[in-house]
């Protein structure tokens, strides 16, 4: 092979990886939505296929019927899945949202643990610098809360600079 050849199949192979790139992109832009149903369907009907023929051999049932009868069953047992997944979900969310309010009603309990969160995490730096961060995160905290132990709404006033 000479080196005109090396360079025109190198050049015929980038386009053509280019071009399946293009279509694959395209595809998945316009008509994955469109065909996403049917890919479910036929990945379903395959799933399926071993074990309705498996019946049908050892039992007088029709095919059509027991098709049938596993493509309803293998749907409830999908949406239950789904189903047991959304109540989850919202079970946790409710005790996160829960615990959050919890939280937020004692302002300066919470201020205090962060304090102390990140003095454990600076405990690895040398004491005069832990002592100065330690005292200039804790400044920082308290300018952020006024001295009612609300959160000031007012961001300007913190200056991170040291």
């Amino acid at each position: 092979m000479t080196g005109i050849e090396k360079k025109r199949n190198f050049i015929i192979n980038t386009v053509y990886c280019v071009i399946v790139l293009i279509l694959f992109y395209l595809f998945f832009k316009y008509a994955f939505g469109t065909l996403l149903p049917l890919i479910c369907a036929v990945v379903v009907a395959m799933a399926l296929q071993k074990p309705v023929n498996f019946i049908c051999k050892k039992t007088p049932l029709k095919k059509g019927f027991v098709s049938a009868i596993s493509v309803l069953f293998s749907f409830f047992l999908i949406l239950a899945f789904l189903a047991l997944g959304v109540f989850w979900l919202g079970s946790e969310l409710k005790g996160f949202f829960k615990y959050v309010l919890v939280q937020f009603e004692d302002i300066p309990a919470l201020v205090a643990n962060i304090k102390s969160y990140l003095a454990n995490i600076l405990a690895f730096l040398p004491e005069k610098a832990e002592t100065t961060a330690i005292t200039f995160l804790s400044e920082k905290i308290d300018t952020f809360l006024n001295s009612s132990g609300e959160p000031s709404l007012d961001v300007s006033t913190l200056d991170f600079s040291m």
